[in-house]
């Protein structure tokens, strides 16, 4: 009796033990608690964050002369006695009149002429920042409308132009040498009114001749 007992233990107790299945294995990675996951991975970065106020590079080249359109000039701020070589187009010219001796004349704000980044012509002095004055002994030799480059010095007075000083050419660009020989009348020139040029004459008539550049063109009159 006690062995019968004793053998139904022992079966009971083997189904028993087949009943409880084990646990299905894990990865090690998943054993571990609680899980973490690793945060991904970024490039470092290899400089300081863009900033808004930062300055833009220019991707544009600088011109082969080194002129400086007006805007660009205005940019610049030079200082005075600097000298900068300026593109432009010739918007307005203005001569001071005549004032005769011991008269008392309207103070005039000296010859010049305007030179802009825009071709329209002024006849006022309307100026914004694409436009500057520049000072010349001969404003009629520069043809309206046309397109120059000229050198220009910085004064140290600021009576005029609004932003930057005022500009005063320097006679690289605006003036003519006189020709070689005594040009034809009416014929183009670039020179200023009051430097006129002689030639002699090889007439009987009259010893030589005087020419001069009126509104770009040659005047050329007999001297006796």
């Amino acid at each position: 009796m006690r062995c019968a007992v004793a053998f139904a233990v022992i079966v009971l107790g083997c189904h028993g033990s087949r009943s409880q299945q084990p646990p299905p294995p894990t990865a090690p990675s998943e054993a571990a608690s609680p899980q973490l996951v690793a945060p991904a991975q970024t490039a470092a970065p290899t400089g300081p964050a863009p900033s808004a106020s930062a300055p833009l590079a220019l991707s544009a080249p600088a011109p082969a002369d080194g002129a400086l359109s007006v805007t660009a000039l205005r940019a610049a701020t030079p200082s005075p006695g600097s000298v900068a070589r300026l593109r432009g187009y010739v918007v307005k010219r203005y001569s001071c009149p005549p004032c005769p001796p011991k008269a008392q004349c309207k103070p005039c704000m000296g010859d010049n002429i305007v030179l802009s980044d825009d071709a329209t012509l002024h006849t006022l002095y309307d100026l914004d920042d694409r436009d500057v004055i520049v000072f010349t002994d001969a404003p009629m030799a520069f043809t309206l409308g046309a397109q120059v480059t000229i050198s220009v010095q910085v004064l140290d007075r600021q009576q005029s132009n609004r932003g930057v000083r005022d500009l005063q050419l320097i006679n690289d660009a605006a003036s003519e040498d006189c020709p070689h020989a005594s040009p034809a009348p009416a014929s183009p020139c670039n020179r200023a009114r009051g430097r006129p040029c002689t030639y002699p004459s090889g007439r009987s008539d009259c010893r030589r001749n005087i020419a001069t550049c009126a509104d770009q063109r040659w005047v050329v009159r007999c001297f006796e």
